[in-house]
């Protein structure tokens, strides 16, 4: 089975346990309200009204299991929080009418109060799933297809495969197509401007100031000769074994102590879509993982 039908089979499980697990809650509350489980229409009405929140649910605890974790996007950043407040109010609005639209449909008077009571209750808890999958439907306004971007991108994840390098690449204002995916390139500047080559250990420039594989790009602060040393090594290791571990390669740099910035730079290839998704689903989750894991320390 491959890994992506894994994730999928995930999400599956995923909203399936929660269908049951509101089920059951449900039915607790029945019991102790009405003394038995009643399977009224209006009860059947508002569990499949909730199917989809709970299937949002189902994606974003798949991708939380899987490392990507969700934050302010480029377009919310700003006012995240009143973005997701307001994404909350918004649909608990509509569903609140559409609920007292099925309350006047299945007619329920005889068990007004007790119907009333537990469906406050089972709402209170369907806000709490609104509340945490806000984050998630805010990123799908902005990508109607984020989860299958995701995961695509978790599939395709580190450890990066280093490909060998056997070529020089040009400047990054010249052919856009001669950047190649899954290869380390030197940064370096000439004229007061940001180019790169493809990284040759027999032939390549010693005036680096960092290196770039894929979007990922490590920019150093004053390095000696010792230090370039030590990066260069760093890279020829990942050429021996064809795979560049990138916690590896940090664990490395900060055991040696050479300061530097991971920054995300789009290949000159990358359409502005493709990059806000690889920042949003590859970049910013790994970025956050290494602060909060004391792997990488930014210059100040």
């Amino acid at each position: 089975m491959s890994k992506k039908t894994k994730i999928i089979a995930t999400r599956s499980v995923f909203f399936f346990d929660n269908c049951f697990l509101l089920l059951l809650i449900w039915q607790g509350l029945e019991r102790f309200f009405y003394g038995k489980v009643i399977l009224s229409s209006f009860d059947t009405f508002v569990a499949v009204t909730m199917l989809p929140v709970l299937w949002n649910m189902a994606e974003y605890l798949t991708l939380g299991v899987n490392g990507i974790r969700l934050g302010p996007s480029e377009n919310y950043k700003k006012n995240f929080m009143y973005e997701r407040i307001s994404c909350v109010v918004k649909k608990l609005i509509v569903y609140v009418g559409v609920w007292l639209l099925g309350f006047c449909i299945f007619d329920q008077k005889n068990n007004y109060r007790n119907v009333l009571l537990v469906t406050c209750i089972i709402g209170i808890i369907f806000t709490i799933c609104l509340w945490i999958t806000s984050k998630y439907v805010i990123a799908k306004q902005d990508n109607p297809n984020f989860f299958h971007d995701a995961i695509d991108s978790i599939c395709a994840d580190s450890p990066e495969k280093i490909l060998n390098n056997s070529a020089k690449g040009p400047d990054e204002n010249e052919d856009n197509h001669q950047f190649l995916p899954n290869r380390i390139y030197l940064i370096f500047k000439e004229n007061d401007q940001c180019c790169y080559e493809l990284y040759d250990p027999h032939n390549h420039d010693e005036n680096f100031f960092g290196f770039q594989v894929n979007f990922y790009r490590f920019e150093f602060l004053k390095l000696n000769n010792t230090r370039k040393k030590l990066v260069l090594d760093l890279l020829n290791q990942a050429l021996d074994t064809n795979t560049l571990d990138l916690p590896d390669l940090m664990f490395s740099l900060k055991s040696y102590k050479i300061a530097y910035n991971l920054i995300f730079v789009p290949t000159p290839n990358m359409t502005s879509e493709e990059a806000i998704n690889a920042y949003t689903t590859r970049f910013l989750p790994f970025y956050r993982d290494c602060l909060n894991a004391k792997l990488y320390k930014p210059i100040q």
